[in-house]
């Protein structure tokens, strides 16, 4: 008969727990979507505010919010949010941080932001002012827009607006724009910067035909039309894909087929950031054909007002080439 042990072993508490795989599952589901994101504001960083003695429950316009003080963003913040979610309206005098009602003021802080997404593809946020490397002539002189960026940008939001997915770009009519600044946009759009001398500037060095070909196919592209594919804050995944580094290849193109005297006055007057040096590694542009770029087709500007954006352009870009270059027309 063998013997039983049982009442001599107890039990052991291991003190430990496996967590169930469609447990974590189920809670990831709900947690993932959110964190995956790129772009997401805290409700807690949302800020409502209104002015005067009349506490209003909830806005219900974005214009309404904006006339009590609020901020651009931050209404639009609130108003994603379902009623019941909404943050309370606190006093404008409660905040130490100037506000303002003023609509004129958020529409030039919004046109700042809006040229610099479309031409250095980023959320200004520095606070120095300098007239060229910091706030782009244009802005500068054309707009009289001379404070610091970080002024605009807190203007428009009481969070960084880089939590904001700035796509919206996309949705702007742009028919509805000044030609000046339209036509300054066409010379430095995001991503168009070291493509541009190929559409306004014949290659001055014909020694390289394949470097010519190259060029060629770069000009009918770009004089085509700029497309929302090719700028850094929308850009088509596929878009590298196919062309390669763009950036890396145009530099080298415009390196060996212009000559360093064209290319230092172009840095010269803001053209360029820099005087384009040949490249040493793997570049592509050998193997573009005519149909490299023909699937790329989401349009910048509207096809009707396009002739007269490149055209004045052209013009500028010839100001340019000649040392003419008015401080509203360079690009630095």
């Amino acid at each position: 008969m063998a013997l039983s042990f049982k009442s001599t072993v107890g039990t052991a508490n291991f003190e430990t727990v496996q967590i169930s795989a469609d447990l974590i599952a189920e809670i990831a589901n709900q947690y993932l979507p959110i964190g995956t994101k790129k772009f997401k504001i805290n409700r807690s960083e949302i800020t409502m505010v209104y002015c005067g003695e009349d506490k209003p429950n909830l806005y219900t316009t974005v214009n309404e919010a904006i006339a009590g003080g609020t901020q651009l963003f931050d209404a639009l913040a609130y108003f994603s949010l379902k009623t019941t979610e909404r943050p309370e309206i606190m006093s404008l005098d409660n905040l130490s941080h100037p506000r303002t009602n003023n609509p004129n003021k958020v529409a030039d802080a919004l046109a700042y932001l809006y040229f610099f997404l479309m031409t250095r593809a980023n959320v200004p946020e520095h606070t120095s002012k300098k007239r060229g490397s910091d706030v782009p002539k244009f802005l500068f002189d054309y707009l009289g827009m001379q404070g610091p960026p970080k002024e605009y940008m807190e203007t428009l939001a009481s969070f960084s607006l880089n939590k904001v997915d700035h796509t919206w770009i996309k949705k702007i009519n742009l028919t509805n724009l000044g030609n000046q600044f339209l036509s300054r946009l066409a010379l430095g759009v995001a991503g168009y910067r070291v493509l541009a001398p190929f559409a306004f500037i014949e290659p001055e060095i014909k020694t390289d035909k394949i470097a010519l070909k190259a060029a060629d196919i770069l000009t009918k592209f770009v004089r085509e039309q700029y497309v929302w594919d090719c700028h850094p804050v929308t850009k088509n995944p596929g878009f590298v894909k196919v062309t390669g580094s763009l950036n890396d290849n145009a530099t080298h193109l415009l390196a060996i087929l212009y000559k360093p005297e064209t290319l230092e006055k172009l840095k010269s007057q803001g053209a360029l950031f820099e005087v384009p040096a040949s490249k040493l590694k793997l570049l592509n542009y050998p193997s573009w054909t005519e149909t490299t770029f023909a699937p790329f087709t989401d349009k910048i500007f509207p096809d009707k007002i396009w002739g007269s954006i490149i055209g004045g352009a052209g013009e500028l870009y010839l100001e340019m080439l000649k040392g003419k270059g008015k401080d509203e027309g360079t690009l630095s």
